[in-house]
């Protein structure tokens, strides 16, 4: 339950569970967005990209909250601000900021068009979108921490998660796969994209499915063979 009288969120309420599960929802989707827009080329505009400020405004919530949840300390509920805020600021805060603070669209505003055609600026803004993925690495903590509140099978759990860790690591490697054969593709005309064709028609003609699902074909027949 939430604990209204101290201002502080209990971490096992229903409030904070349910908001646990939006939260890595969103997290593997800003993940999957992420890295196939990097991969593939694509630049969010419009409602996307309104979608996407919406999603990093719910991560700056969730550091709002993680800052008022509560903690456990030997199986003592602590609610003291300083105590919650330090072990915040030790842990995950800096992951957080990191990858919730929007600088790719900060930076398309406050630097001039002719600056931004610039082929090592538009490296960084890439770059600094890869940020949104170390995210990615709360969602075990998330796994720890509810696996054992549910009455489930251990088994099923594991197999869960072994599922979750496959489609993230063949996405990334689907991802990864593409984004070298294109570049090598673009530098010198040799890049698998270019040369891989079914009958008269070559992979770098497709459309983004397409390329998708070859790239990620790849990556699951290298994991699992």
């Amino acid at each position: 339950r939430l604990v209204w009288l101290t201002g502080f969120v209990h971490p096992y309420s229903l409030f904070k569970s349910v908001w646990d599960i939006v939260v890595s929802l969103l997290i593997i989707y800003s993940v999957l967005d992420v890295t196939y827009r990097l991969a593939f080329g694509l630049t969010t505009t419009g409602a996307m990209q309104s979608f996407s400020l919406a999603i990093d405004c719910l991560f700056a919530v969730d550091m709002l909250i993680t800052f008022r949840t509560a903690i456990f300390n030997d199986q003592l509920l602590i609610i003291q601000q300083r105590t919650i805020a330090s072990a915040y600021l030790s842990s995950w805060f800096s992951v957080d900021f990191a990858s919730t603070i929007p600088l790719n669209f900060m930076l398309k505003h406050l630097v001039s068009g002719d600056e931004l055609r610039g082929a090592k600026l538009i490296r960084a803004l890439r770059l600094i979108r890869l940020m949104k993925v170390i995210r990615l690495v709360k969602m075990s903590t998330f796994f720890k921490k509810y696996e054992d509140s549910f009455p489930v099978n251990p088994t099923f759990i594991r197999f869960f998660k072994l599922l979750v860790i496959m489609g993230f690591a063949g996405h990334l490697y689907g991802c990864l796969f593409y984004s070298v054969g294109h570049y090598l593709s673009t530098e010198d005309g040799h890049g698998w994209v270019h040369n891989y064709c079914i009958v008269d028609e070559c992979l770098d003609e497709m459309g983004l499915s397409s390329k998708y699902l070859a790239a990620i074909y790849w990556a699951f027949t290298t994991m699992t063979t």
